[in-house]
């Protein structure tokens, strides 16, 4: 027996989701997207296509983009620029 004050128990919770964060920081809308989190994406994000949003990172510290850039893991995804590290593919407008 289930208690009242708990949710249901359901293996669809992570199937309900969405947004999906590909590895490559795209975020996809794999559902209805509500407007709450449209809202949040367009602060953070720039909407590249109908359902994908690209997080645009950008180092204001000059030490920690040379760092990012030298780094193994983040430099295939990242590139220095002239004013610090910004995504490696360029962002349509």
């Amino acid at each position: 027996m289930q208690r009242q004050d708990q949710p249901p128990a359901s293996s669809d919770a992570a199937t309900t989701q969405p947004l999906k964060v590909l590895p490559n920081l795209d975020i996809v809308a794999t559902g209805d997207v509500p407007a709450a989190d449209r809202l949040f994406l367009s602060a953070y994000a720039k909407q590249t296509a109908d359902h994908v949003w690209t997080v645009v990172i950008e180092c204001a510290d000059p030490a920690i983009a040379v760092l990012i850039a030298h780094d193994r893991t983040s430099a295939r995804r990242a590139t220095r620029s002239a004013t610090g590290t910004s995504p490696s593919r360029p962002i349509k407008n």
